[in-house]
């Protein structure tokens, strides 16, 4: 039985937390001459999604209409909808104006009663689709230049942009044709500072950002959820449990060497001296600053060439002309961003786990939290023996969807991590087993 609302005991969770379920929604249409309609009543379906690789937020809303509302608001590519999320006592909640841009699936459930879906984003996304940007950028540093789209060219308030971290150096570049996110997307791949090496550009529900990962995986993490079912029954003990959760990605070899995971290289050719230079960059030599936890996938067991993932630098081989002699311009410097960048991206694809969660409607993508992953196995060991203690680890929560089903709401969280909590054993110099395969 829930606890009163009333109740002074200080251990007892609020109400809207207590009953997992439990949610406040608003959803509003305003139309281009300023009509306002609440269809909140009308929803049988809603998702508000948001991703760090994804530069603004989207998401659908699934109406059941008996009001015709398509032919009485002459709905036609110009309107907004007002989203309010919150939980029931802790005002705290995601309120947000989005442009309706697509009216898909309509089909009539009855005489009187038509089904359908309404799309919408950012009305970042739709001026971004409706020019182009060409523009020179001289002796200005990355974040200025992002900076620069946002507030001068998509006039974006400052209320909506939450995070502009600074990042070094001072560019001599030149956007000639792209949309204005796409430049800033381009611009955010060649962003880095002391220690800092990736950079993301994306939108949360607290706003715009553009971030290192080093500065988020440096936070505090938000929470820890256990993989372990509510066996109890107890709401309060859902709050930090998994309804849902599935391992999509736990390792994949191809695709590391594929996409630079484990060692790539960078050739560089100055046109104006007519010389090369190559840098080459190894998982194995990842700060642990750059790193979620403290142990890379991988050991240094070689093959019959005598080489670890780590060691195959020509995995992956970028290639870029440059102008470094040219002394009237800043110089363009790949090897300080390139492949840390491509190793950084390649490593954030090795753990990926996808689970679901009482609806939280704080959690931000960007944000980090602690997993308890359990071995799958009956468990009638200790805690400490049950436990797989390479995957409890600290994940990114690189996308979150708060999801709406009638009466009940939950959130969906994609987790990466790029890097284990335990060390994986070293290769064995005297398996004799290991010798026989690679020669085999």
């Amino acid at each position: 039985m829930p606890i009163p609302p009333n109740t002074t005991n200080s251990n007892v969770i609020p109400k809207g937390l207590s009953q997992s379920t439990d949610y406040k929604f608003q959803c509003q249409i305003i139309t281009g001459n300023g009509t306002l309609t609440d269809i909140s009543d009308l929803v049988l379906h809603f998702n508000l999604y948001e991703s760090i690789f994804s530069p603004c937020m989207t998401g659908t809303i699934i109406v059941s209409d008996s009001l015709d509302i398509i032919t009485n608001l002459t709905l036609h590519g110009n309107e907004w909808v007002y989203i309010s999320l919150d939980k029931p006592s802790l005002n705290r909640p995601i309120k947000k104006y989005f442009r309706i841009y697509k009216v898909s699936n309509r089909g009539a459930e009855s005489q009187s009663i038509q089904k359908y879906i309404i799309s919408f984003c950012s009305e970042e996304l739709i001026l971004s689709s409706q020019f182009y940007v060409r523009k020179t950028y001289k002796g200005l540093s990355i974040d200025s230049m992002v900076s620069d789209i946002l507030l001068n060219l998509l006039k974006v308030p400052t209320s909506k942009i939450n995070n502009i971290r600074s990042t070094s150096g001072s560019y001599d570049l030149m956007i000639p044709r792209m949309r204005p996110l796409e430049a800033i997307v381009w611009l955010a791949s060649r962003g880095y500072n002391t220690n800092e090496n990736t950079f993301f550009f994306y939108e949360s529900a607290d706003g715009f950002n553009f971030t290192s990962y080093e500065n988020m995986i440096s936070q505090t993490p938000y929470t820890t959820f256990s993989w372990r079912p509510n066996v109890v029954g107890d709401p309060s003990q859902d709050i930090q449990s998994l309804r849902y959760a599935k391992n999509d990605v736990d390792f994949d070899i191809l695709r590391g060497n594929r996409y630079g995971q484990f060692a790539s290289s960078l050739l560089t050719f100055d046109l104006v001296n007519r010389t090369k230079k190559v840098y080459t960059s190894s998982g194995v030599n990842t700060p642990a600053k750059s790193l979620l936890n403290s142990n890379l996938p991988a050991n240094l067991t070689t093959n019959r060439l005598n080489m670890t993932l780590f060691d195959a630098t020509d995995s992956v081989v970028k290639f870029v002309p440059i102008t470094d002699s040219d002394s009237t311009t800043n110089k363009f410097v790949p090897q300080n961003w390139m492949l840390q960048n491509q190793l950084k991206l390649a490593q954030l694809q090795t753990l990926k786990t996808t689970v679901v969660i009482a609806s939280d409607f704080q959690i931000r993508a960007g944000m980090t939290l602690n997993l308890i992953r359990p071995k799958m196995q009956p468990q009638n060991k200790s805690d400490s023996e049950y436990l797989d203690t390479f995957r409890t680890a600290k994940y990114l929560v690189s996308a979150v969807n708060h999801g709406i089903i009638g009466d009940i709401s939950s959130t969906t969280l994609e987790l990466l991590s790029d890097s284990f909590a335990d060390k994986i054993p070293g290769p064995a110099s005297n398996a004799g087993a290991l010798q026989q395969v690679k020669q085999s």
